[in-house]
């Protein structure tokens, strides 16, 4: 297994979920959004994919209320110590989150269950079960640093109020990852 140190975390191989699973679990979702067999299992559905989208802690996206919605934008408060912070969403993820939490009041929770209940829904879900519900936060902070190569975009989508907390992301991306790149294949080769 792959580690990275750096600052005060490690990063691993097994923190996030891969292309495969990732892959495995938006169809799940996907699925579940839309065909689900009752209103718990499209519920469970929309907390996993914008606990995905967000890079939220389970109890930020668990405290949403439908105050912090905009019109294309989900605000989570901060929790652990880290900042609060106003995240942009997908317009169709944001008019779906309005439609669900229309029957709530404005200062009532979306979700209101417990982290222990959040974690028995991503056991539902997990395509790989040694990989717990804050891999989606790491998965959703290596998809975006991958994505835009801008660590404070990471750092502020995270709340994290140290950078060095977030240069985990930068290091596995461009150490385990390029090298992984750049040694495939090498021993096929022939030798000098």
């Amino acid at each position: 297994m792959v580690q990275l140190v750096m600052g005060q975390g490690v990063l691993t191989e097994a923190k996030f979920l891969n292309d495969e699973e990732l892959k495995s679990l938006l169809a799940l979702l996907e699925q579940s959004k839309t065909k689900p067999k009752t209103k718990t299992e499209y519920r469970d559905s929309l907390l996993l994919r914008l606990a995905l989208r967000l890079s939220g802690r389970s109890c930020e996206i668990l405290r949403l209320r439908p105050k912090d919605l905009g019109k294309d934008t989900v605000t989570l408060w901060g929790a652990k110590g880290s900042n609060s912070r106003t995240l942009p969403i997908p317009i169709e993820l944001a008019r779906e989150l309005k439609e669900y939490s229309k029957s709530f009041s404005s200062e009532n929770r979306i979700f209101p269950i417990t982290t222990r209940h959040f974690r028995r829904i991503w056991d539902q879900y997990r395509p790989n079960a040694s990989k717990g519900a804050h891999s989606l936060r790491h998965t959703g902070a290596l998809k975006l640093y991958s994505n835009c190569r801008d660590l404070k975009a990471v750092q502020y989508m995270l709340g994290q109020k140290e950078i060095k907390n977030t240069m985990v992301y930068l290091d596995f991306v461009e150490g385990t990852q390029k090298l992984r790149s750049q040694m495939k294949g090498m021993w096929n080769r022939k030798a000098i």
